[in-house]
């Protein structure tokens, strides 16, 4: 049936709804980034300038909870998707982007 109705994963469709932290970061969203949520200062040559220090995790249930795991992905993301100038602008790199995911 999935194969029916051309989805994409469940996993993947979950990454892209957690990537929904582009509203957030870029104030479009009503949910606020908590404070404990930091963006780095300095910035190496693998980071973009809208990356976050990564949270500490002791366990792995916390480890893949909804903040640590966005973090991550969300600063794996390469520059040109991250300042994306729009929800819509980013919402179809993103798509483009995770497509390669797929194959």
């Amino acid at each position: 049936m999935l194969n029916d109705l051309d989805w994409p994963p469940l996993e993947l469709r979950r990454k892209n709804k957690r990537l929904t932290f582009f509203k957030a970061v870029n104030n479009k969203s009503p949910v606020n980034i908590p404070e404990y949520v930091t963006p780095i200062i300095r910035h190496g040559t693998r980071s973009h300038s809208k990356s976050y220090i990564e949270l500490r995790a002791n366990h792995e249930q916390y480890k893949n909870s909804f903040l640590p795991r966005t973090i991550r992905d969300w600063n794996a993301l390469p520059p040109d998707l991250v300042l994306s100038t729009s929800v819509d602008d980013f919402s179809l790199r993103l798509q483009k982007y995770t497509a390669y995911d797929i194959q």
